[in-house]
């Protein structure tokens, strides 16, 4: 038993240490389980926890920021590719006759309109050279965020599959426990009637006791994986 205790001990450190880096804590930090009993949260749909990983993981929205500096990028060396066009009008006042204050219907106002259109030839392939470099970047950040999506798809994918393993794995002890506590019984009744020896007794209660402790480390590994797997959505809270 005292091996036991020094087994629970060294596997309670593991698992403090485990959640102190994944919540971003102090290693030294000593947390203070509560609510060891309470019952485990009931997963929800995969998809669930993708969307919530695509709309809150922060290197997917970094991507997506990148995404829109390039595209921006590229709408402005296309507006430096443009030429400048420019419009102009001029209106004269013209007196034939000589007097200050001209007759009637003797004076003329010519209009004269102009457009000119201006291209900076130089600039063209500079801007064409640019225009490359920026489409590249950008094909660039939509295969790194294509990767990274899939590498988080993965990540959850695992994640959410330990969660729901631990929890099977806790009912599967929870039926050993009531198998052991059965036993455990019919030992007690057989050994006060000198149908089962000490040792017997003995072997039920130690198989109970380590069905218990087992549980326990169960019920511990499956909140470090809950917390895990909201972790991989980039919001570790209970509500998505």
């Amino acid at each position: 038993i005292s091996l036991t205790d020094m087994e629970i001990e060294n596997n309670k450190k593991i698992i403090n240490y485990n959640l102190d880096i994944l919540l971003g804590l102090p290693e030294t930090t000593e947390i203070a389980i509560l609510g060891a009993d309470d019952a485990l949260q009931t997963v929800q749909p995969l998809g669930t926890y993708l969307n919530a990983a695509l709309n809150n993981r922060q290197e997917l929205q970094q991507l997506s920021v990148q995404h829109q500096i390039a595209d921006y990028n590229i709408k402005t060396i296309k507006a430096n590719t443009l030429p400048t066009v420019g419009l102009g009008a001029n209106l004269y006042y013209v007196n034939p006759s000589g007097n200050f204050i001209p007759s009637n219907q003797q004076f003329v106002m010519p209009i004269t309109l102009g457009a000119n259109i201006s291209w900076n030839i130089g600039s063209l392939w500079t801007n064409k050279s640019k225009m490359s470099e920026a489409r590249i970047q950008q094909q660039e950040i939509n295969t790194q965020k294509d990767i990274l999506s899939d590498q988080l798809k993965t990540e959850l994918n695992r994640n959410y599959q330990n969660y729901q393993l631990a929890v099977q794995k806790i009912s599967v002890l929870e039926t050993s426990i009531t198998q052991a506590t059965e036993n455990d019984r019919l030992l007690e009744s057989k050994y006060k009637n000198n149908i089962a020896s000490a040792i017997d007794r003995i072997d039920a209660e130690t198989l109970l006791y380590q069905a218990k402790i087992d549980l326990e480390l169960a019920k511990a590994d499956a909140k470090l994986a809950y917390y895990t797997l909201l972790k991989s959505t980039g919001k570790i809270s209970p509500s998505l």
